[in-house]
C-alpha cells in the first residue's frame, strides 16, 4: 500500500521558497500544498493546486502536516 505524502507549506515564497519547494516535491514522502508571500494580493490557486497567501496566518489556517519558513 503506497504512504500518504506528508502536506507542506512553505511561509515566504521568494527565491529560497522556490528553491525549497523544488526539494520538497522531489522528496516521495512530502507535497508542498500551500505556500505564502506578502507578493501575493489575494488567495489564489496555482495550476498545479497549490494554494497561495498572502501571510502566514492564512497559511497556519489550512490543513498542513509541516510548514518550513524560508
Amino acid at each position: 500500500m503506497p504512504q500518504s505524502r506528508l502536506r507542506v507549506g512553505i511561509a515566504g515564497y521568494g527565491v529560497v521558497g522556490k528553491r525549497r519547494r523544488v526539494f520538497i516535491d522531489k522528496h516521495p514522502l512530502l507535497k508542498t500544498t500551500a505556500v505564502c508571500d506578502q507578493n501575493f494580493a489575494e488567495p489564489e490557486v496555482m495550476a498545479d493546486g497549490v494554494r497561495c497567501f498572502s501571510n502566514y496566518l492564512q497559511l497556519l489556517a489550512s490543513t498542513l502536516i509541516l510548514i518550513v519558513l524560508s
